[in-house]
């Protein structure tokens, strides 16, 4: 009878543990997927801010993407929460233009 119960035992603690391991592997999984989306998304802001430096003709575009950004009411670099009346970012201190 004491065999059966630690058998039993065992099988339900192996059980367990690959459970959460599988758990840890799927919730690891899926934060670098998110990871790589906001990573991607701040090298898309950087290279357009290096754009606008190197042509400040094409300011109108990226000021327009900018401000769309921020009727959404998230800031596009950090990603904060905003107001649809902010003038800067309280994460960032990132200054938005009035469209």
């Amino acid at each position: 009878m004491w065999e059966i119960a630690i058998i039993l035992l065992t099988w339900f603690v192996g059980i367990s543990l690959v459970i959460m391991l599988v758990y840890w592997i799927v919730s690891s999984a899926l934060e670098s997927s998110k990871l790589a989306t906001e990573v991607n998304e701040l090298k898309q802001l950087v290279q357009q801010l290096i754009n606008d430096r190197e042509n400040p003709a094409s300011n109108d575009a990226s000021t327009r993407q900018v401000q769309s950004e921020v009727n959404r009411g998230q800031c596009p670099a950090c990603g904060a929460e905003l107001a649809l009346e902010t003038t800067n970012c309280p994460g960032c201190d990132l200054a938005f233009l009035n469209a």
